[in-house]
This record gives C-alpha cells, structure tokens and sequence, in this order.
C-alpha cells in the first residue's frame, strides 16, 4: 500500500468491536483494519471530544478501499 500512503505499511492491532457485531452471523472470517495513517498524538481523538479523521486520511481511505476492491474483486 505504499502506492496509496507514500511509505512502508504495517498492521496495527485493531481492539475494538468496530461494526464487525452486525457480521458475526453471516461470516467467522471478519478482519479489523482501518486504513489510516495516525501519529500518537491523534490516537487521544479516538471515541473522544472532537473525533475525527483529516480529509488526507478520508481520501487516502477511500483510495485504499477502492484499491483493495479492484484487486479482490476483479
């Protein structure tokens, strides 16, 4: 994904339940990930005051979900 985000990528442990809870009975397969690129200074905004993601990161994550489709799907 370096073609998306400009560097090397990694995994980063995803704790939370997220959505996934709606998807338990449809599938035992179910991958959290969020595709973002965080410094520790913004993991405080988390499910805080003022939650949000910057408009790089809105578009880098929807170009990473498009990427990820067009090479699963097609």
């Amino acid at each position: 994904m370096s073609a998306i985000f400009g560097a090397a990528t990694t995994e980063m442990l995803m704790i939370g339940n997220t959505d996934t809870k709606h998807y338990w009975d449809v599938t035992k397969n179910i991958y959290r990930f969020s595709a973002i690129n965080i410094d520790v200074k913004d993991v405080g905004m988390f499910h805080g005051v003022n939650e949000r993601v910057s408009t790089e990161n809105l578009l880098n994550l929807s170009r990473f979900y498009e990427d990820l489709i067009e090479r699963v799907c097609f």
